[in-house]
C-alpha cells in the first residue's frame, strides 16, 4: 500500500485523464483566486531543516487545539509535544537520526503556528476546528490523517516559499473520495492554506470538481474510489 501523498504524486496518467484542468486551474489560483490574510513571515532557516520547523509549528498549533483553549501564545506543554513528535516522524520519513530543533528554528516554528492561530481566529471566527482527522484508506491507498477540518471545509496547509500546486489539489481531492467512500464526513468545500505565506485559497468542492474535471464532485471522488479500489502500486 501507498501513502496519500505518494498516490497524488504519481499516477499521471490517471490525473491526467481525470482532472485534464488542474494545471490551469492552479495558475489561476496562484494568479488571482487566493486571498492574503497575514504578512508573509520573514524568519528562514536551512532548506534541509524545513520539513521539521514546518511540522513543528503545524503540530504546536494541533497540540494547543486539543486543549481547545488556543491562545496567541502556545503552551510550553504544546510545544514540548510538538517537538517531540515532529523531531520521530521526520526521523522516521528519512530513516536517519535527526538534530533536535534550535531555539531560532523553534521561534520559526512558533510564527507559524501564529500565522495559524491568526487563520483560525480571524478567517474561521474561531470555529470549532478537528485536527489530523483520520480518514481510512481504500485499495492501494493506506488510512491517513488530513490537517484541519472545520465543519464541512477541509483545509491542507502548505508552509513552503513557492505557489500552491496541482498535487496539494489531488491530496485534499483523495483526503475527500476517502471520507467518502467511508461516510465518515461529508465535506462540501476544500481550502489551502499557507501560513509560511500568510494566503490562503477556498472553494467549494463542486466548482472545483467541475473546474478540473467537467464532472459533479461525486462523479469525480467515485471515480478516485474506484481507480484507488482496482490500482496497482507500480503505475
Amino acid at each position: 500500500m501507498i501513502s496519500e501523498r505518494q498516490f497524488a504524486h504519481k499516477f499521471s496518467n490517471f490525473w491526467s485523464s481525470t482532472t485534464p484542468m488542474i494545471t490551469s486551474i492552479v495558475k489561476q489560483v496562484n494568479s488571482n483566486l487566493y486571498q492574503n490574510y497575514l504578512e508573509p513571515i520573514k524568519l528562514k532557516g536551512l532548506d534541509s531543516r524545513r520539513g521539521l520547523v514546518n511540522e513543528t509549528g503545524f503540530l504546536i498549533f494541533h497540540f494547543e487545539s486539543l486543549t481547545r483553549r488556543l491562545n496567541h501564545s502556545p503552551s510550553q506543554k504544546s510545544i514540548d509535544q510538538a517537538t517531540a513528535t515532529a523531531q520521530k516522524k521526520i526521523e522516521r520519513l528519512e530513516g536517519t537520526a535527526v538534530d533536535s530543533i534550535s531555539q531560532e528554528e523553534l521561534t520559526e516554528s512558533i510564527a507559524l503556528y501564529q500565522s495559524l492561530y491568526f487563520f483560525w481566529e480571524y478567517q474561521l471566527n474561531k470555529r470549532a476546528i478537528s485536527t489530523l482527522p483520520f480518514f481510512p484508506g481504500c485499495g492501494i491507498v493506506e488510512g491517513c490523517e488530513g490537517d484541519i477540518l472545520a465543519g464541512d471545509t477541509l483545509f491542507e496547509v502548505k508552509a513552503g516559499d513557492g505557489n500552491f500546486k496541482g498535487v496539494d489539489l489531488k491530496q485534499v481531492l483523495t483526503y475527500c473520495a476517502l471520507s467518502k467512500n467511508s461516510d465518515s464526513q461529508l465535506i462540501k468545500s476544500i481550502g489551502l492554506v499557507n501560513p509560511r505565506q500568510g494566503k490562503y485559497f477556498l472553494i467549494d468542492i463542486d466548482e472545483l470538481s467541475f473546474l478540473i474535471s467537467g464532472l459533479s464532485s461525486s462523479d469525480l471522488l467515485h471515480k478516485i474510489v474506484l481507480f484507488l479500489a482496482g490500482g496497482e502500486v507500480s503505475k
